[in-house]
């Protein structure tokens, strides 16, 4: 299997439904985009939650992953969030499947992400962010 995310450079188009801490969902879109360069993939992930009052909370992670050689099935990341830190993770592949696990700095955060490809260029999206081991959010997109 081939997937196109990670392994391309590209803008991805990002809708969904975000759940915060409390059980409230709300619907949401965004943007993905992947660069490559000589020493890592750059991902650029935003998501954008509509607020009361016609504001938007603007979720923002960077990313810098370890490039995959041919053959490889697994990588290692970090990340910058403005809102809560550092993170560390790793991208495994299986299949038609990226799964992402990761923690924070501090451990207190700890989640995962799992990327289903769908065919023609498309992907499903599940994950589900925790804050000493209560839920603190979680999402289900779709990536095009």
């Amino acid at each position: 299997m081939k997937h196109g995310f990670l392994f391309e450079e590209k803008k991805w188009k990002v809708k969904g439904t975000y759940t915060d801490e409390n059980g409230k969902k709300t619907k949401v879109t965004g943007a993905t985009i992947i660069k490559h360069n000589f020493f890592n993939w750059v991902i650029e992930a935003e998501l954008f939650v509509p607020l009361k009052g016609n504001k938007t909370l603007d979720l923002r992670n960077v990313y810098k992953v370890k490039p995959m050689k041919k053959g490889d099935v697994e990588t290692t990341w970090t990340s910058e969030n403005k809102i809560i830190g550092k993170f560390t993770g790793r991208f495994f592949i299986a299949g038609n499947i990226i799964f992402s696990s990761y923690y924070s700095k501090n451990k207190e955060y700890v989640g995962y992400e799992t990327l289903e490809y769908m065919g023609a260029g498309r992907y499903n999206g599940y994950g589900k962010l925790f804050y000493k081991d209560k839920m603190n959010s979680s999402w289900k997109i779709e990536m095009w």
